[in-house]
């Protein structure tokens, strides 16, 4: 992807407070390129008019309101990237025109839920997916899925520090090896159940 190299990234995420998961992968941008021109966009804006946009956006399907409403008084000619986080923000037409206009420029999806669920998604996601230059995803099914119709790569899901509350490591202090919390999905019910079937208290 030639990050190293980069000089200038346009980064769209859930910037609504410090402990979203595109809050931390930006921090992390930061750290990694120093260098870099880092402008952040906050697609879950609290502001009336933002919340206007997204439900809109999402309701009606359509497809300019994102991209009008976070783009405007953005120089994207002076980018060389875009990083979009988990989040449908550009439609197809949109995209190809971006391409045309900038061909250097390099736009990219990051997402660790399984996107291709109609409730994670408005049905111009899933057409503007074969169009980015590159996707991430941790989830395998999503890889095995989308392997022939676009540039995807996995990647490995991971904690954020800010949110443990470092304790004295004791034995004793908690009641259960694991404890889970989240939404029924086949494939995290699969990892349970083998961490059962070793020995692992599952709460």
């Amino acid at each position: 992807m030639g990050f190293v190299m980069t000089k200038s990234i346009l980064f769209f995420g859930d910037l609504c407070n410090p402990w979203t998961r595109s809050y931390a992968r930006l921090e992390v941008l930061r750290q990694e390129l120093p260098d870099a021109i880092i402008t952040a966009r906050n697609w879950n804006s609290e502001r009336k008019i933002g919340r206007f946009f997204l439900k809109a956006y999402f309701k009606l399907q359509l497809p300019l309101l994102a991209p009008i409403y976070l783009l405007w008084g953005t120089r994207v000619r002076e980018r060389h990237l875009i990083w979009i986080d988990n989040f449908p923000l550009f439609p197809p037409l949109f995209i190809k025109l971006l391409k045309i206009i900038h061909p250097a420029l390099k736009i990219i999806f990051i997402s660790e839920d399984n996107f291709l669920l109609p409730h994670n998604h408005s049905q111009l996601h899933r057409f503007s997916l074969p169009y980015y230059d590159h996707i991430f995803t941790t989830k395998d099914y999503v890889m095995t899925r989308m392997m022939a119709q676009a540039n995807i790569s996995q990647i490995s899901d991971s904690f954020d520090e800010r949110l443990i509350e470092t304790v004295k490591e004791n034995k004793y202090n908690y009641c259960y090896d694991v404890s889970f919390i989240g939404t029924f999905e086949n494939d995290r019910f699969k990892h349970l159940t083998h961490l059962c079937s070793h020995g692992i208290d599952v709460h």
